[in-house]
């Protein structure tokens, strides 16, 4: 959190040396102090959460995180459908490739 209080800093935290369930916690201690930082001072300005199928998921512990609170993250992922359904309600935006049919059940 030290580092994101710098100006002029950009972070990448990679945590594929965690386990699942330390990924997802850590994405949780990580968003709410994020958002406080950024009610105070407008920064971060963007966040990119890779691989969000796994740490955003319905069967997240304990329970899925909600981003309404966290806008200009952009969520990265190949398995949409995992996402839960709480997380996909906060989407505004979608950037899908593949077929037509699949992204269209997906989100209506």
């Amino acid at each position: 959190m030290r580092l994101l209080r710098a100006v002029g800093v950009n972070l990448v935290v990679n945590t594929q040396a965690l386990t699942l369930r330390q990924r997802q916690s850590l994405l949780r201690d990580l968003l709410s102090q994020t958002s406080d930082l950024r009610s105070r001072t407008g920064r971060p300005h963007w966040l990119i959460i890779d691989e969000a199928y796994q740490v955003l998921s319905a069967e997240c512990e304990p329970g899925p995180l909600s981003l309404s609170d966290m806008p200009r993250t952009i969520l990265a992922t190949a398995y949409p459908g995992a996402l839960s359904q709480a997380i996909l309600g906060d989407v505004d935006t979608i950037l899908a490739f593949g077929a037509a049919r699949k992204i269209e059940a997906l989100f209506g």
